[in-house]
């Protein structure tokens, strides 16, 4: 789990945003990928889409490999395959993506923790970090499950 100065510290980054949606879940994405050291990923059913921590990839060893990266990159140019990542309803439990659950286009050394968020003003979205299948899952889980309650308790007005 965090500890209490890194919530202290996620929390300061995004608190001055909590009433605006746009920058509020951008900045939140860009603190998820600082504090997993991955690719960290925010969708909205609406249809806003938020990637952060692509640099990160390159200092794993499995993105030295220019095909994998080159791959991982063209993928998540194509917005619609990356939604389709999300099923269509999702509880808020925490899903972890490897291998074939990531579809015929991200075949290889890829995984996905994500899972789903709704604020109090009923704004639904999914908030995940993509990154190497061998991701250091006791951290990053219960990272991502605390910026999912993050939203749910510091977004106003929307």
């Amino acid at each position: 789990e965090l500890s209490v100065t890194e919530e202290v510290e996620v929390k300061e980054r995004v608190w001055d945003y909590r009433e605006k949606e746009e920058k509020f879940l951008q900045e939140l994405t860009k603190s998820l990928a600082d504090k997993t050291k991955a690719l960290a990923i925010t969708t909205t059913d609406e249809g806003d889409f938020f990637a952060c921590g692509y640099a990160n990839l390159l200092d794993m060893p499995e993105f030295y490999d220019i095909d994998i990266t080159k791959n991982l990159f063209s993928v998540l140019d194509e917005y619609d395959y990356v939604r389709g990542l999300f099923p269509v309803e999702v509880d808020d439990d925490i899903h972890v993506l490897l291998d074939e659950d990531l579809g015929p286009k991200l075949h290889g050394p890829y995984g996905f923790i994500f899972t789903s968020y709704q604020t109090h003003g009923n704004v639904k979205g999914r908030i995940g970090v993509l990154g190497p299948s061998r991701l250091n899952y006791t951290y990053i889980i219960p990272t991502v499950r605390y910026f999912r309650d993050l939203i749910s308790e510091v977004a106003t007005g929307w």
